[in-house]
């Protein structure tokens, strides 16, 4: 009898490791596809931001020749015609 209960206990025993090992590796799947998910949303605002930055660029470029043109164009400016200048541009 007392070889049976020993027996039991010890099923009991590895019956509660592997349940906690699979709950372990349950765990670490679940882990692993938000792991995946905030990858794809990082990669997505990285793209997102790049562009941005792309196009904030090509303004700056826009800007930068439209000033030298004015500055070329006319030699006697100041600041506030130079403000007045570019709010009519983009309008």
């Amino acid at each position: 009898v007392l070889n049976l209960q020993d027996s039991i206990f010890e099923l009991k025993t590895l019956l509660d490791y592997y349940e906690g090992l699979y709950s372990d590796f349950d765990e670490e799947k679940r882990g692993k596809k938000e792991y995946e998910r905030g990858i794809i949303n990082v990669t997505e605002r990285i793209s997102k931001v790049s562009s941005i930055v792309r196009n904030l660029y090509a303004e700056i470029d826009d800007i930068k020749d439209k000033k030298y043109y004015i500055v070329k164009e006319r030699k006697d400016y100041n600041l506030s015609d130079l403000k007045s200048y570019f709010e009519e541009l983009y309008r």
